[in-house]
């Protein structure tokens, strides 16, 4: 193996360049699936833990439905700056 290698011109059978290895790197993809997005977040352990207790004690069944849950609360109480 080599010491090191040029991702500049690196390539993929059949896809060409990798994007976002020159310059600015570009937005993933993202899946929609039933109104859903797919999102990559990281978050604080004490957050985490907070709405797993959550989805523990509520009617959540899983800690994402427990975010959402909150979130939403936000949503609908919260103010547009201007």
């Amino acid at each position: 193996m080599r010491k090191e290698y040029d991702l500049e011109r690196l390539t993929v059978k059949r896809r060409g360049q990798l994007p976002g290895l020159s310059g600015i790197p570009e937005a993933p993809e993202t899946d929609v699936v039933d109104d859903k997005v797919q999102v990559t977040l990281t978050l604080d352990r004490d957050v985490t833990a907070f709405f797993e207790a959550q989805a523990q004690r509520s009617s959540a069944r899983t800690f994402t439905t427990a975010v959402n849950q909150a979130l939403r609360q936000y949503i609908a109480t919260a103010t547009l700056p201007g």
